[in-house]
């Protein structure tokens, strides 16, 4: 109910900012006398309706988005952090010597790798994103498990290699 509300009023006041604005348009030829000429720049008149309009149309995609079901949130949310962690992950391959696309990482060059890639996530990626999967040490995990690594690789201790570059979870 208090969401409807909320939306119903910001809605109203994006009309009202929308006639403000018009009105010097809409209204001018009418406070004009019978002798005077009026001449209604239309252009500039159109360019700033469509910035009105585009105002509008802002706030309505934003609302609406505001109703997406939570699964529907969750993939594009998804989609994000695919995006990051292979971003990152070919940052890592390409900052660190030693380290090749495509070919089997040895341990340590895995784990300053997974350093790299993990600053590389926390410096470009949003805070609410690291914070949905779970923290720098969850995000290290997922980058562990993006590298091709030796056979007798183990998984190290995700918490120290976040605390390695700074960062607790």
């Amino acid at each position: 109910m208090l969401r409807k509300l909320a939306t119903g009023a910001g809605l109203v006041v994006l009309a009202l900012f929308f006639v403000i604005g018009l009105s010097p348009i809409l209204f001018s030829p009418a406070m004009a006398s019978e002798a005077t000429q009026v001449h209604v720049a239309w252009g500039s008149a159109v360019v700033e309706a469509a910035q009105y309009v585009g105002l509008l149309l802002a706030a309505i995609i934003m609302a609406a988005l505001r109703k997406l079901p939570a699964q529907l949130y969750a993939i594009l949310a998804s989609l994000r952090v695919e995006q990051l962690l292979n971003r990152a992950v070919g940052f890592g391959i390409n900052a660190v010597s030693g380290a090749v696309a495509g070919k089997t990482l040895t341990i340590d060059v895995g784990l300053e790798v997974t350093a790299k890639a993990l600053q590389y996530a926390i410096d470009h990626g949003a805070s609410w994103l690291i914070d949905w999967l779970g923290g720098p040490d969850k995000v290290a995990e997922k980058i562990w498990a993006r590298l091709p690594l030796d056979e007798g690789a183990s998984a190290p201790n995700f918490k120290d290699i976040a605390a390695d570059i700074g960062l607790t979870s």
